[in-house]
């Protein structure tokens, strides 16, 4: 995440604005648990694809932007409440899911 306004040592009620993966680490944590809240039986590389898919594309280098933007919201609505499955799609170790 960049930018965060996350709660700061210090003072009571104080805010900060933090920055890096410490900052994406519980967001994207958060939004997982949401998804498995809703599915259970996900698989670890099940949930990998459905963040991997649902990531939002900003326009930059993969090297700087990785997969993309997280938006917990779409991940969410992505799923539609029934078992992905997962195979190889030409044995690269790629993966795909179908939402049935």
């Amino acid at each position: 995440g960049s930018q965060v306004i996350a709660c700061a040592p210090g003072l009571p009620y104080s805010y900060g604005l933090k920055s890096g993966t410490s900052m994406s680490t519980p967001l994207v944590s958060g939004g997982i648990a949401c998804l498995l809240e809703k599915d259970p039986r996900l698989s670890n590389v099940e949930v990998k694809m459905l963040l991997r898919e649902n990531a939002e594309d900003m326009g930059l280098p993969r090297n700087q932007q990785g997969w993309g933007k997280f938006n917990c919201e779409l991940l969410y609505n992505s799923y539609k409440h029934s078992v992905v499955k997962h195979k190889s799609v030409d044995g690269t170790g790629k993966y795909e899911y179908n939402v049935q």
